[in-house]
């Protein structure tokens, strides 16, 4: 379907967030993981002009390699980063060329769910947080058992929205740091600031906090 206007990186999270990936993932060692193919594959069916790029390896002085892919929707960034892991999911030493490929392609899966595509996955939930229609017209009359469902989709919600809340500060927080310079901070922070303001109440304001005085150290 052709878009008549650029995405936007809140659009693309309320699209991806509700695509139900549970038939399309597999367990391994007690972790579950989605298929990067169909992942891949999905989001070129909602945005078919997505790009990537495969970022170089670093190489750690213990001889481990972590993996860095970005990921291009529109004028969106989201970047993801990961280690080369063996199957008992612990960092690799000097890993091979095929380990390298494996890690890329997982890393890029989690730079997807980055944009919303199985990220209540990494959340530790089962489904996506489910809509509640909204119909026009007569009001129905609701009893009981259909106001306690409500409430329980809407305290499920909450949970999901806190879970995801934390993995996107800790993801955010951890760029933020490594930044050294004013100029690349602000920058940083346009490119995000829709997801920020997605965020809850509490954890905005956790971000916006922690912004202010990440800059505040910058230009001391």
């Amino acid at each position: 379907m052709k878009r008549s206007k650029l995405a936007t990186h809140k659009e693309i999270w309320n699209t991806l967030s509700k695509v139900d990936c549970s038939e399309h993932t597999e367990s391994k060692n007690g972790l579950t993981y989605l298929s990067w193919a169909w992942a891949w594959g999905m989001l070129m069916n909602y945005y078919p002009n997505a790009k990537f790029s495969i970022l170089p390896e670093e190489h750690m002085q213990d001889g481990t390699v972590m993996c860095n892919v970005e990921i291009y929707i529109d004028e969106c960034t989201r970047g993801m980063w990961l280690p080369v892991l063996d199957y008992r999911n612990k960092a690799i030493s000097n890993p091979s060329a095929w380990n390298i490929n494996t890690t890329r392609m997982r890393v890029l899966t989690k730079c997807i769910g980055l944009y919303g595509l199985g990220h209540y996955i990494y959340a530790g939930e089962d489904i996506p947080s489910p809509e509640v229609p909204v119909k026009k017209g007569k009001k129905k009359k609701v009893d009981n058992q259909e106001v306690e469902s409500l409430k329980q989709k809407d305290a499920y919600r909450e949970k999901l929205q806190d879970k995801i809340d934390r993995t996107t500060t800790v993801v955010l927080k951890e760029s933020i740091s490594a930044i050294d310079n004013i100029e690349s901070l602000k920058g940083y922070w346009r490119k995000n600031s829709e997801q920020i303001e997605s965020m809850s109440g509490l954890a905005q304001s956790d971000m916006k906090k922690f912004f202010s005085e990440r800059a505040e150290e910058l230009t001391i």
